[in-house]
This record gives structure tokens, C-alpha cells and sequence, in this order.
């Protein structure tokens, strides 16, 4: 025979799932774009870390493409806004600079990419706005993946 749910614990209940409601609001923070990759982004945390996860892996792959079909943004005369050391998550990591360019090299291709589609009457290639908050999250990301991949050559001996 079932139990009956105590009293205390269904309003308990109701009360987490009316503030789960709450966030799982895509943009509701009005200002979502000064602190997230997409308003999907904003709904919770961790809907926000699996964006920045995502959004990293596709810069990755989408330079790695380029790369592999012989085009570089390093020779491009764009005007986007370049990212500082602190900008970054750890601006005092050693590899910093490294990731810094990676991220620029990724925006001017961006830049490029968005002219063409344009040029095209298409929508933007690339329609995402990189503010700093995200980019030091998007350091972080690197950083963990980093930092894994430390530790899985330590234990391998390598």
C-alpha cells in the first residue's frame, strides 16, 4: 500500500519546482548576453556551463577546419575588438597568451565568415557575442580540458 506524502514535504517539493521553473527561462535575466554565450545559457548554471562547453568545442572544430583547408585569420585586417591576459580566467597562467591568440585568430575568421554570409543576404555565420565574462569561462573550459589531459599523459607514463 502507497504512503501518503507528508504534508511538509509535498509544499518542500513545490517550492523547488516552482524555483526550478523559474530558471529554466531562457534570458529571463534581461541581460543575459553581458554574462552568457545564448540566452539558453541563462536559464541555469548548468545549462550555462554545457553551453560554454559546447560553444568551446566548436571554436576548437571550427578552427581546425580552417586550419585544415589552409585558411589562417592571422594576415586579416578586421576591426574585432582583441581579448587581454585580463580578460581570462587565470591571466597568470603561463599558456594565457597562447590562448588568447586562439581566441582572436577564431574572431577574425569569424569576422570573415559573417562578411561573406552577408554578402550573401544570408543571416550571420557566426552570430554570437563573446563579452568578457564569457571569455574568461570559455578560459576556464580550456583550462580543465588542459589540465585533464595533463593528468591522463602523467598516468600513462608518457
Amino acid at each position: 500500500m502507497a504512503r501518503a506524502v507528508p504534508r511538509p514535504a509535498r509544499r518542500r517539493a513545490r517550492r523547488l519546482r516552482g524555483r526550478a521553473e523559474g530558471q529554466l527561462r531562457p534570458g529571463t535575466s534581461g541581460r543575459w548576453r553581458d554574462r552568457h554565450i545564448s540566452s539558453y545559457a541563462s536559464s541555469h548554471r548548468w545549462e550555462d556551463w554545457a553551453e560554454t562547453w559546447a560553444h568551446y568545442l566548436h571554436i576548437v572544430d571550427g578552427l581546425d577546419t580552417a586550419l585544415g583547408f589552409g585558411l589562417s585569420a592571422i594576415d586579416l585586417d578586421t576591426t574585432v575588438e582583441r581579448f587581454r591576459r585580463d580578460d581570462l580566467y587565470a591571466p597568470d597562467d603561463a599558456q594565457t597568451d597562447r590562448f588568447v591568440f586562439f581566441l582572436d585568430a577564431w574572431f577574425e575568421l569569424a569576422y570573415v565568415l559573417n562578411e561573406l554570409s552577408r554578402s550573401m543576404g544570408q543571416p550571420d555565420f557566426y552570430p554570437f557575442v563573446v563579452s568578457r565574462p564569457v571569455a574568461r569561462k570559455l578560459h576556464f573550459v580550456h583550462l580543465v580540458i588542459r589540465e585533464l589531459h595533463l593528468a591522463i599523459r602523467e598516468s600513462r607514463g608518457v
